[in-house]
């Protein structure tokens, strides 16, 4: 299991430009402060993730997508594409949404 202090040194070792895996969308990271990350969509909307929630949905589930954040709480709205982008590209998941242990 890859622990949260990993993955948040994961997450500031992300390139600034990071693509969904399904739809294939960019999302620009600008930085991370304390647990939550900042970024932008292709569509120039800004988003915020709360990284604790992520690594919570990520200890709680085999698979992790945007319905799993949405129903479980994780993540609310908008934020649900960029957190599966953050969770891929940071090594947590998959590009099938399975939990990398």
């Amino acid at each position: 299991m890859i622990s949260k202090e990993q993955f948040f040194k994961n997450v500031d070792n992300l390139p600034k430009l990071i693509f969904s895996g399904k739809q294939h969308k960019k999302y620009i990271i600008t930085q991370r402060i304390g647990s939550t990350c900042y970024g932008f969509r292709e569509s120039e909307s800004q988003f915020n993730v709360d990284l604790e929630s992520l690594y919570q949905a990520y200890q709680d589930n085999a698979i992790v997508n945007t319905n799993t954040l949405l129903h479980g709480g994780y993540v609310t709205g908008r934020w649900r594409s960029p957190s599966i982008a953050i969770m891929q590209n940071a090594g947590l998941i998959d590009e099938k949404g399975n939990t990398i242990k």
